[in-house]
């Protein structure tokens, strides 16, 4: 293996580190606030949601390791990453174009 596939293999490591964590930290925050009773605004629900697909995903992936349930895990896990970019993306745009906070 070369200096260059070894660098490429470590990014993809950390990238899929960071997005487990954060999925893992959207959850925590959707339902520690929901059982303390507290507001939680609708970017923190769908960044739970897409947290709970791409780990549901993950756990398909690694449980089957590409069989049979190989587009289910990776359709799981695109949704779960695309729902959690897109809270973000949606305040990115209305901050630009629509006025917003």
């Amino acid at each position: 293996m070369s200096g260059a596939e070894a660098l490429f293999l470590l990014g993809v490591e950390l990238s899929r580190a960071v997005i487990t964590a954060y999925s893992v930290y959207a959850i925590v925050l959707a339902l520690g606030g929901f059982l303390a009773r507290l507001p939680t605004r609708w970017e923190e629900r769908v960044e739970a949601l897409g947290g709970s697909f791409y780990l549901a995903g993950v756990i398909l992936w690694r449980h089957y390791a590409g069989g049979d349930a190989y587009d289910l895990d990776l359709f799981l896990r695109a949704l779960g990453t695309a729902l959690l970019v897109l809270p973000r993306l949606a305040r990115v745009v209305l901050r630009e174009y629509g006025g917003g906070r």
